[in-house]
């Protein structure tokens, strides 16, 4: 019974990329186990380019760039949003992880190579998001009716991940910096 139980979370685990994370799916129970079982993979200050470091002096995302606590889905439960990187490709993951009674991870997203620049913040319920100007269809603009994440490449733009309720996932917009 306990090989079955190990391979299945083994599989579980290799499809949702949480294989080296040394947590079951089943342990995720809050934001603060998924934090737990991700904080080796975590971007942290020391990972920032030392401008970006300047920057962030005395705003929240340098305490820590690669986690956003946030209720991205509007169902009263804390849900949590990180900044991942593998310690030997450097490449750089946005993990967002819906939770009620146990945490799910949306649809990972692989944002390219790390390189310093890049941090995770919040964007406030309310907040009007427009697409960036150089973009085709540049006069899309949404009113965020829950909380929402940003990658931000310093320098050079953002990304705002929001949920879409009609759609029930987590969406993206480019938006400027």
């Amino acid at each position: 019974m306990m090989l079955i139980r190990m391979l299945r979370y083994s599989a579980l685990l290799l499809a949702t990329g949480m294989a080296n994370t040394g947590a079951y799916a089943d342990e995720l129970t809050s934001a603060q186990a998924v934090i737990d079982a991700y904080s080796k993979k975590l971007v942290v200050t020391k990972d920032l380019d030392e401008e970006v470091r300047e920057y962030l002096k005395g705003k929240p995302e340098l305490t820590n760039p690669g986690v956003v606590r946030l209720d991205i889905n509007g169902d009263g439960v804390e849900d949590v949003a990180l900044l991942t990187k593998e310690k030997k490709s450097e490449e750089l993951w946005l993990r967002i992880f819906l939770c009620t009674s146990n945490c799910q991870e949306s649809t990972p997203r692989q944002l390219g190579h790390f390189d310093g620049i890049q941090y995770i913040g919040l964007i406030k319920a309310g907040s009007i998001v427009s697409q960036a100007g150089s973009l085709p269809g540049a006069n899309v603009s949404k009113r965020l009716k829950n909380p929402a994440v940003a990658i931000t490449y310093s320098g050079k733009g953002k990304v705002v991940y929001y949920w879409e309720e009609s759609e029930q996932k987590v969406k993206s917009i480019q938006a400027s910096d």
